[in-house]
């Protein structure tokens, strides 16, 4: 940057991830993500959970719990409040069936994701408030449901 005509900060936001183990563990945790807003920037700001881009056997692990335990981890995904908070990171998908799962399990798309994370945007009026930090609290507390089913998965078949 010294000699940069563009004098832009090269990393403009600050971002937190907490999970057991500290942020090199395979295990699921909990994102918070700010950016500024306004002058050109959008808002990215965000609560998010999950476990992205896991390892091979990490994801064959989640694959293999949520293939196992289908009701279970449908339950949490589309309870209304979970669902009412949470928007799904749903880029990074197989086009087919995983390698290892039968093409006519019935909810074969459950189990084609590369990544298990879901989002929240976090308004500018939210960031200027005083709950910041009471509205995280909620907000993470929804998405522990979730991070529970899937370090339960990492933990059970990892260690078969």
């Amino acid at each position: 940057m010294r000699f940069s005509n563009d004098k832009t900060p090269y990393k403009n936001h600050f971002g937190a991830y907490i999970a057991q183990g500290g942020r090199k563990s395979p295990l699921g945790g909990y994102y918070f993500h700010i950016e500024p807003v306004g002058a050109g920037y959008l808002n990215n700001s965000m609560w998010a959970g999950g476990i992205y881009c896991p390892d091979a056997p990490t994801l064959k692990a989640i694959r293999t719990d949520i293939y196992e335990h289908t009701d279970e981890y449908k339950a949490i995904i589309k309870n209304s409040e979970f669902t009412g908070t949470f928007k799904w990171f749903d880029g990074n998908k197989l086009t087919t069936a995983p390698k290892g799962f039968s093409k006519d399990f019935p909810d074969i798309e459950l189990i084609k994701s590369k990544d298990y994370t879901f989002y929240r945007n976090i308004g500018e009026q939210t960031l200027l408030s005083g709950c910041l930090f009471e509205e995280s609290i909620r907000v993470f507390r929804l998405m522990l449901p979730f991070n529970r089913f899937m370090n339960r998965a990492i933990q059970y078949h990892l260690e078969k």
